[in-house]
């Protein structure tokens, strides 16, 4: 069995803000000191930034899905060395990139570790939530999944800001139509059919999305595999809702 040996240091690792934005910087303030003794000096640190994909989710709007449906970027981890000053004070610097644009809502932890004189580390976590837009948009579930065609389908819509007020603010909605058509492919020496989907935009237009019973309407004219998207204005990321449509009830 292993003896436990306390820590030699003590490490503390504080963002300067709580919360970003994208392009937004901020700075990480290492301190590091020896127990009952005199500040950590010259000590190896590292630090590893991480952004990672988070949830906005508001209780008070819980029928409301504010996932992103096609957001699939893989973040990086971002890696940096150094050596604490004469005071056990070290800093490092953080920028959330502008390619991370609406993107939804993020979380950065930056994880430093600091090494004492017999190269055993001492971690701690500092955290920050990052908005990458300045609006969320809600989609609203009714707990239907099919609906008769020939009928008006009202789809909840709400536009909240990351405080999750309610704002007013434009959006753009689609609403897709999935449709499939069995295609001849060679595989090989082979030749076989398959199934291919085909997404054919039947609505596209700007709306405004103003207070909490705002809704977007669709009539399905032909039975099918529907889909309804909402983006925020010039971004590709869109929340989405699938719905089928069949005959009558």
């Amino acid at each position: 069995m292993e003896e436990f040996v306390p820590d030699r240091i003590k490490v503390t690792a504080a963002l300067s803000k709580k919360t970003l934005n994208t392009g937004d910087s901020a700075s990480l303030k290492i301190n590091a000191v020896n127990f009952f003794g005199p500040p950590a000096a010259n000590r190896n640190y590292e630090t590893e930034i991480q952004f990672r994909q988070s949830f906005f989710s508001p209780d008070k709007y819980e029928k409301y899905n504010f996932a992103l449906a096609n957001q699939t970027t893989f973040f990086d981890k971002i890696v940096n060395e150094g050596k604490t000053d004469a005071n056990g004070n070290a800093a490092e610097g953080i920028t959330v990139p502008a390619l991370y644009k609406n993107m939804g809502l993020l979380s950065v932890n930056i994880y430093t570790t600091v090494f004492d004189e017999t190269g055993r580390p001492v971690s701690r976590v500092a955290n920050a939530d990052v908005f990458t837009q300045n609006v969320f948009y809600g989609l609203g579930r009714d707990g239907y999944y099919y609906y008769p065609l020939n009928q008006s389908i009202k789809f909840p819509l709400i536009a909240l800001s990351k405080d999750e007020k309610v704002v007013s603010a434009p959006a753009k909605v689609q609403v897709i139509k999935h449709e499939y058509r069995t295609v001849l492919s060679k595989s090989g020496d082979y030749f076989r059919y398959e199934s291919q989907k085909e997404d054919k935009v039947l609505k596209e237009e700007v709306i405004t999305v103003s207070g909490e019973n705002s809704s977007y309407v669709f009539v399905p004219r032909a039975p099918g595999d529907y889909e309804v998207r909402i983006y925020a204005p010039n971004a590709e990321t869109y929340v989405s809702r699938g719905f089928y449509s069949y005959g009558n009830w």
